[in-house]
């Protein structure tokens, strides 16, 4: 019984990280995904305390698309963040 209920709840972990991944690259489209993925940063930053990488992949896929988002509302606009040629915005991990 103990047994089971331990894979399950490693299956479940793997799932959960699967959809945190996914969530982190899809582009969001509105203010509204950006503020999802902010909130899961948040929470998984409360649960993934060991995680060396996380957050840093998911605050760059929000930020990147803060930065799309913004430019295609004003873009005349400076948004800090679009000028990273080569920085942080521009890693995929």
């Amino acid at each position: 019984m103990h047994v089971t209920a331990k894979r399950e709840e490693e299956e479940a972990g793997e799932r959960e990280q699967e959809l945190v991944d996914a969530l982190a690259m899809t582009p969001a489209a509105s203010l509204a995904g950006i503020a999802g993925k902010l909130d899961m940063i948040l929470y998984e930053s409360t649960v993934w305390i060991d995680d060396i990488e996380f957050p840093q992949p998911q605050i760059r896929s929000a930020l990147r698309d803060l930065v799309r988002i913004a430019k295609a509302i004003e873009p005349d606009v400076f948004i800090p963040g679009d000028d990273r040629q080569g920085g942080p915005l521009t890693q995929t991990s």
